[in-house]
Parts: structure tokens; C-alpha cells; sequence
């Protein structure tokens, strides 16, 4: 899917019961709750277990790039177009893999 933003993530959520993740983490999670709550029945609730990126869509512009502090700074800045296209798209294809390798 599109998006009109500078980027779009999509992600899946894997969950398990509670008592899934008591079993494998050691956390006491033992559903005590106030009167008449049955700690079962919590213990059974879905919980976030894996979170993935499964899309990642980005739109990056670098815009306004200017380059200023000395003469050879004055000539670079002539070529600041043409830089902001490279450094765009060196951003658009370094931000998603980035992001879903978890740096």
C-alpha cells in the first residue's frame, strides 16, 4: 500500500496465552487479580510475543542542501541538487533495511 508520508511501516504481531510466555520467561504472571477474576482466564489472553516489520515503504527528500564556510564550500554548494538526489536516495535505500534488521 501507499502512503502520502516520508514513511510508512506495516508490522506483524505474533502473540501467545500468558501462560506461554510464563513457561519459557519465568515471570510470575499468575493472573491474581481483584474478586472474582478467574487467574485462567487471564492467563489465556493473547500476549505480544513477536513483533516484524513486514512493509516498509520510504519516501525520504533531502531538501535545501547547502554547503557554506569556505570558497571550496561556495563551489560545492553549486553542485547541491545534484548531491540532495544522491544523498535521497542513498537514505530511501538504507532506511527500511535498517529498521527491520533492528539497528
Amino acid at each position: 500500500s501507499s502512503s502520502t508520508g516520508p514513511l510508512h511501516l506495516q508490522f506483524d504481531v505474533t502473540s501467545a496465552p500468558l501462560s506461554e510466555f510464563k513457561k519459557y520467561n519465568n515471570h510470575d504472571i499468575s493472573g491474581r487479580g481483584s474478586q472474582g477474576d478467574n487467574p485462567n482466564d487471564k492467563m489465556n489472553l493473547p500476549f505480544p510475543s513477536k513483533v516484524t516489520v513486514s512493509s516498509c515503504e520510504s519516501k525520504l527528500s533531502v531538501q535545501d542542501l547547502k554547503f557554506t564556510g569556505s570558497a571550496s564550500a561556495k563551489i560545492i554548494d553549486l553542485f547541491s541538487g545534484a548531491i540532495s538526489k544522491q544523498v535521497t536516495s542513498a537514505l530511501n535505500g538504507a532506511v527500511c533495511p535498517l529498521i527491520k534488521s533492528g539497528a
